[in-house]
């Protein structure tokens, strides 16, 4: 899933493809179809390991040592977390979430029954952004349970 997403902001040197600079104005928000990742294994656990990490779920779902895209954890250079850090700065400097969006099982690409999971970013997106960039998911697809 991370390579998804950063799959759509920049290139493998770390070059940006797109979007700007967020502000009060603009939101930047990535969709990643999940339904056929992990043979359909995929839920909003998941999704929420993916952005934030083993400090962003429940006991139950820690995959230890998992970090997460929007992640903001002090690590050294030297350390792979250091490397997946500066992968992922450009996710942390510019994106104000992910939305997942989930179609049921064997369904065809063009199946409109449709359903999304938002997971914000934290550092970047006020909890009064995050309701606004929801209420607009809200209006085309229900939530994802």
């Amino acid at each position: 899933m991370q390579s998804d997403i950063l799959g759509k902001i920049q290139k493998k040197d770390g070059t940006i493809i797109k979007f700007i600079e967020p502000s009060r104005e603009c939101a930047n928000v990535v969709a990643v179809d999940v339904t056929d990742l992990f043979l359909d294994g995929v839920d909003s656990d998941d999704c929420s390991l993916a952005c934030y990490g083993d400090s962003g779920v429940d006991e139950v779902y820690l995959k230890q040592g998992v970090i997460g895209i929007f992640e903001q954890s002090p690590t050294t250079k030297e350390s792979v977390e250091g490397d997946l850090k500066n992968i992922f700065k450009n996710a942390q400097l510019l994106l104000n979430g992910v939305v997942f969006l989930f179609r049921p099982r064997n369904s065809s690409r063009i199946n409109t029954n449709i359903s999304y999971f938002f997971v914000c970013n934290r550092n970047l997106t006020s909890s009064e952004s995050e309701i606004r960039i929801r209420s607009i998911f809200d209006k085309l697809f229900p939530k994802y349970s």
